[in-house]
């Protein structure tokens, strides 16, 4: 038959079909057709359709709030569905010095049904001076891009405007480090805003109130002070329902009336960072809720950043910090048997972290009440002193190298500064004498002419081993141009390889000498590409030092840069992935956590060239792109300074909980100083 005859007959035979489907004249039903029509057509959404329960099983796997807010405003069937996750936690992200925050305001003054559903309030640090990023996804349903604009204008200002006359120290022109106390106005205007907040959500509902938001994984906070008025307020409204509080700084007035509030049946998880004058209150909150805590921190975080930010080293006759350990104590015992039958208890924890503070103390028993390390699960040690007579009395073995050791610990976290010969051997035994941990990360200062045996180490933990920091360095890094970093070569890589075959998540220093390409280094270049090879689950790199460089030598932006030395890693680390298995790999970060950057962003100072080379930067790996048939990877930028911008796009962030003390560096040929302003 031909061609064009079968598609006339065709065409014959739709129309013919047509004519007979379509009512004429008085045979047409109006009420028919449309009910026809509509039958026909089903415009919903497969994901509408679906039972209440399965929908929240697949909006479950949404993590950004970009993407939960898009997804509310599609319908009323989702929005029901997302709604309580979108309003779950609120984060807000507050500059350590602003004016207004229109935003914020805007979240109050509105009549959202979400609110019902928040479970936890985190109030964190805005990082960055391009805007307001109070609950920035959230606020995207109340006002446009126009909107914003005016809002950064009225927030930031100039920076004239930021640093006044009577709110900022004495010049100090040796200081190492920039490093900020938030002004004293915008710690009472945000407690304001708190307690309207605290009041506006559904009585006895929030779990969690955090100046520090998390606990071990996620410690990323604000350094406004928190009003003890405004504790007292949320703890009126929600003291039966949270189990998590968590601040940095607080103030010392508290009223006698309000003082019942702070029992709180249900507290499992206390997080102090700033046990500023020992703390009156603060003792006696621990004392009345030691019987449910399973998660414990403490600490004076904010005197060691700043007496690190002087100096670029902490005093090493460690009397500051052993005189304030037993002014707590003191306190501690005080309140503790004010509250309690004369007995000997002791706290049952599951993780302490304690930073600045003496450890001895708190093993030989000072502190009232006693803690059951053998309990614990995990431990971080932050700057703290008397580690050399704590860990033989922790093993309870002193004396013996071989000893074992009762804890029970998954992970352990130190950082030390002025680490000395002696430090690095007691060190070296307690981590013989533990069982094999999952999570293991160190960071040590100090020019002491040895280090650890990290082979012995990996050999006893590796094959258990998640996720692994080991960074030392010989003194904090300044400038731009000198890295202080202790670089054992590729050695470390090699150990890594060979004794930690599970291992997901890894912070070490590398010598960018070797990974430059040239003719030279071929052979350094193919032996690191084989140690990656064999870190076949390897999900999180993290290279904690960068080259010493001279920025003004080029043209180029530091971002620019710095993504062309991460790609540079990259196709190295890739070099023996085939096309048919995608590495594990799906976070690459270069450079390290540092106080600066993680408590106090650079909204309130103009980053300088050191200030912004030295910034973490976290990238995304991309393998989509192709080329001949083999890998071509790709990085896109989710986070800098601060690793609280990649949540939710990267894992095993946990890497980078553990930071450098640095400040932000100063340029002494530019820098006005601005180094410290007063509370």
């Amino acid at each position: 038959m031909d061609g064009t005859l079968v598609v006339k007959r065709a065409q014959d035979f739709m129309v013919r079909r047509r004519k007979q489907l379509k009512p004429s004249g008085g045979d047409k039903n109006p009420y028919e057709s449309t009910m026809t029509m509509n039958s026909c057509l089903d415009t919903r959404s497969p994901l509408v359709a679906l039972p209440v329960e399965i929908q929240g099983i697949i909006t479950s796997h949404l993590v950004q709030f970009r993407d939960l807010n898009h997804l509310c405003c599609t319908c009323k069937t989702l929005s029901a569905v997302v709604l309580p996750i979108l309003y779950h936690t609120i984060e807000l992200k507050i500059p350590l010095q602003w004016s207004r925050l229109p935003s914020l305001e805007k979240l109050l003054a509105s009549s959202s049904e979400g609110l019902k559903h928040t479970r936890c309030l985190k109030i964190v640090t805005a990082q960055s001076r391009q805007g307001d990023n109070t609950y920035r996804d959230l606020d995207e349903i109340l006002k446009t891009d126009d909107e914003e604009v005016i809002e950064n204008e009225q927030e930031f200002g100039y920076e004239e405007e930021v640093f006044h006359v009577d709110e900022v120290g004495e010049e100090e022109p040796n200081r190492l480090f920039r490093a900020y106390y938030p002004k004293a106005s915008a710690s009472s205007a945000l407690n304001a805003f708190i307690r309207v907040l605290a009041v506006k959500l559904p009585p006895q509902q929030l779990h969690t109130f955090c100046l520090t938001p998390g606990f071990m994984r996620s410690r990323w906070d604000h350094a406004c002070s928190l009003d003890t008025l405004t504790l007292s307020i949320v703890l009126k409204h929600h003291g039966a329902s949270i189990h998590t509080l968590n601040f940095r700084q607080f103030t010392e007035t508290w009223r006698k009336a309000d003082v019942a509030r702070l029992t709180i049946g249900g507290l499992k998880t206390l997080g102090i960072a700033e046990l500023h004058n020992g703390g009156q209150w603060v003792t006696e909150l621990l004392a009345r809720n030691y019987q449910n805590l399973r998660h414990l921190r403490l600490g004076n975080e904010v005197l060691l950043a700043m007496a690190y930010a002087l100096d670029g080293y902490l005093e090493t006759d460690e009397v500051n910090r052993s005189v304030k350990t037993e002014t707590f104590a003191e306190l501690m015992k005080e309140k503790f048997r004010a509250f309690n039958e004369p007995s000997t208890p002791v706290v049952q924890l599951e993780s302490l972290s304690l930073i600045g503070l003496n450890f001895r103390a708190f093993i030989e028993g000072l502190i009232e009440p006693f803690f059951n390390f053998s309990s614990l699960t995990v431990l971080t040690l932050e700057s703290c002193v008397g580690l050399e007579a704590a860990f033989p009395l922790l093993v309870g073995a002193v004396g013996k190298r071989k000893a074992k050791s009762a804890l029970r610990l998954h992970t352990l976290a130190i950082r030390h500064e002025n680490a000395s010969h002696e430090f690095l051997q007691k060190l070296e035994t307690f981590l013989f004498s533990l069982k094999p941990l999952d999570h293991l990360h160190v960071l040590l200062e100090g020019d002491y002419g040895g280090t650890v045996n990290l082979g012995k180490v990996l050999r006893k933990h590796g094959k258990c081993l998640q996720s692994c920091i080991w960074d030392e360095r010989t003194m904090p890094r300044s400038n731009v141009h000198e890295d202080t970093a202790f670089l054992p070569g590729h050695a470390y890589l090699e150990l890594f390889a060979n004794h930690c075959p599970g291992l997901k998540a890894l912070g070490i220093a590398i010598d960018w000498k070797d990974i430059a390409a040239s003719e030279n280094n071929k052979k350094k270049v193919k032996a690191i590409a084989s140690s990656f090879s064999r870190l076949s689950q390897l999900q999180t790199l993290n290279i904690r030092n960068l080259p010493a460089a001279t920025t003004s030598e080029t043209w180029l932006p530091n971002d620019y840069m710095m993504e062309g030395l991460a790609t540079m890693l990259l196709n190295i680390v890739t070099q023996k992935a085939r096309i048919e298995q995608i590495p594990a790999l799906k976070t690459l970060a270069i450079g390290a956590s540092t106080y600066s950057n993680i408590r106090e962003g650079t909204s309130h100072y103009t980053p300088n060239d050191a200030s912004t080379f030295l910034q973490l930067r976290i990238y995304h790996v991309n393998y989509d792109c192709r080329y001949r048939n083999s890998l071509s990877p790709k990085l896109h930028l989710i986070a800098r300074g601060t690793p609280a911008d990649a949540w939710g796009n990267a894992e095993n962030l946990d890497i980078f909980t553990l930071y450098w003390l640095d400040g932000a560096p100063r340029d002494p040929e530019t820098d006005d100083d601005t180094s410290v302003s007063s509370p």
